[in-house]
């Protein structure tokens, strides 16, 4: 029914694969409703959030290439692929600098997060297409 009802359509991007719908949602969703970890980190230096994000391991609590955690299930699970890392960081960095423009260029193979004259790249094993997130869409 996903042709004829809006809601049934929406539904499926509750399963969070960007390989098949748009990511817009997802990435707006990641900046305005994830207060555990900004809350966790508020009082953190930039350079020791991304350290610590940086020792997480590489590896998604979804096992399906384009499926993609929000950014407290990555902190709350303590590990993340890149594309979420750079996601996570994005958004505390977002609640911390909200003037600063923040960027993550996503390629099948990374994911580079752009801040101020800093940029961190996560390796990413989700095969997302290229494109650009940044916090000034949402």
């Amino acid at each position: 029914i996903r042709s004829k009802n809006t809601i049934a359509d929406l539904s499926w991007y509750a399963y969070r694969d960007l390989l098949q719908y748009d990511p817009r949602p997802f990435v707006a969703a990641a900046f305005q409703r994830n207060p555990v970890a900004i809350e966790a980190l508020h009082r953190e230096t930039i350079d020791t959030i991304i350290d610590r994000i940086q020792a997480f391991p590489g590896d998604s609590i979804y096992d399906d290439a384009g499926r993609i955690a929000q950014p407290d299930e990555v902190f709350n699970y303590g590990r993340g692929d890149g594309v979420e890392k750079a996601l996570l960081a994005a958004t505390i960095l977002n609640k911390k600098m909200p003037n600063e423009k923040i960027s993550i260029d996503i390629a099948p193979d990374r994911a580079c997060l752009r801040c101020e004259s800093q940029e961190i790249c996560f390796s990413s094993r989700k095969q997302l297409p290229k494109q650009q997130w940044t916090n000034s869409l949402y």
